[in-house]
């Protein structure tokens, strides 16, 4: 069976500890030698850092470089196992010291096969159709509000503002589509959904990202926060972190579920429609059936489109991921639909 794996080219390997203030220097570490500062930007390199700045690492990546993060405390540990225990300070931020960690630490995550063990992951540029949902959010609700606060009132000038947002609008939304020309998930089953529209259609991609990161539909699901943990859909607790995406679950509980239900969508209208008396017929509350039925029509929704992404779009392979990709290439469609049938669970 031919790799599936793209070919890469050798990259020198740097090992990075950014300076937090702008009073210090930070170091970085090529495998022989510290060096006080931070290497040129340029392509070919391969930087293992704990806190490189967003803004930094995207000026590396785009220059043609990849940037390996990895979370601080793993530094921290590694540095109180060598006895490192040298307290920083002004005079010694230890940013030498951290960079050569940080190396060491890089080296022995290359021996670690478990993807999920693996204490560095690569940093990429966000999708440019990210940028332009959140933009066109923004000024939607920028539009919004200004349009309820001038609603009585008459203020030509205001009023003229008012129209250059709106036109602003419109021009977000000409980029989006296309921009999602560039989908073969849009372009080739979503867009064929009725009540998929450039934007909800740029708003479920852009939270979904890539659908080959979750091996299966049950992973995708938890992590919009549509599991069942025991018995019970998952809920935010105060004093504990959310375990799932709080804009996800909102986006396809709320927008996506509206946009079937109003807009009569065969298939999700129907299974809302069945699931709903049911519950009522159970014995349910209107308000905890309306829920759950939502509930039911996106996690169906979130199944189809897990299956559809795999059958139109190849997936993006990382040394990360190379046997479970491998597995789920050469998969029929007809494993995939058995596959995510199986893992339906109650709801």
């Amino acid at each position: 069976m031919p790799s599936i794996l793209p070919e890469r080219s050798i990259m020198k390997e740097v090992a990075i500890d950014w300076a937090r203030k702008k009073s210090e220097n930070g170091a970085w570490f090529d495998g022989k030698k510290s060096h006080t500062g931070y290497p040129m930007v340029k392509a070919g390199l391969k930087i293992f850092t704990e806190n490189m700045p967003k803004e930094q690492a995207y000026e590396y990546i785009k220059a043609g470089s990849e940037v390996w993060c990895c979370n601080t405390d793993h530094v921290k540990k590694l540095k109180i196992k060598k006895g490192i225990t040298l307290p920083k300070s002004k005079k010694n931020p230890q940013h030498d010291i951290d960079a050569q960690v940080l190396f060491e630490l890089a080296q022995a995550d290359k021996e670690v096969t478990d993807h999920k063990k693996k204490k560095f992951r690569q940093y990429n540029l966000e999708q440019p159709l990210f940028d332009y949902y959140t933009t066109f959010k923004s000024i939607q609700k920028m539009k919004n509000a200004t349009k309820n606060r001038i609603r009585y009132r008459i203020h030509p000038d205001i009023n003229k503002v008012f129209g250059n947002i709106e036109e602003s609008e419109k021009q977000i939304v000409k980029i989006l589509k296309k921009e999602l020309e560039k989908y073969p998930i849009y372009t080739e089953w979503m867009v064929h959904i009725k009540g998929i529209s450039v934007v909800t259609g740029s708003g479920v991609i852009s939270l979904i990202r890539d659908a080959h990161r979750f091996a299966t539909v049950s992973k995708m699901w938890k992590y919009f926060g549509l599991d069942v943990q025991n018995g019970k859909a998952p809920c935010l607790r105060k004093g504990q972190k959310s375990s799932f995406s709080t804009k996800g679950r909102a986006f396809f509980n709320g927008v996506i579920a509206d946009c079937f239900i109003k807009q009569r969508t065969p298939k999700y209208r129907d299974l809302y429609d069945r699931y709903k008396a049911r519950k009522l017929e159970e014995g349910f509350t209107l308000g905890h059936a309306e829920n759950m039925a939502r509930r039911v029509i996106s996690k169906e929704f979130l199944k189809d489109a897990w299956i559809q992404w795999r059958k139109v779009s190849p997936p993006v392979v990382d040394e990360f991921v190379v046997l479970s990709m491998e597995e789920m290439v050469h998969k029929s469609d007809a494993d995939l639909l058995i596959e995510a049938d199986l893992l339906i669970e109650a709801v």
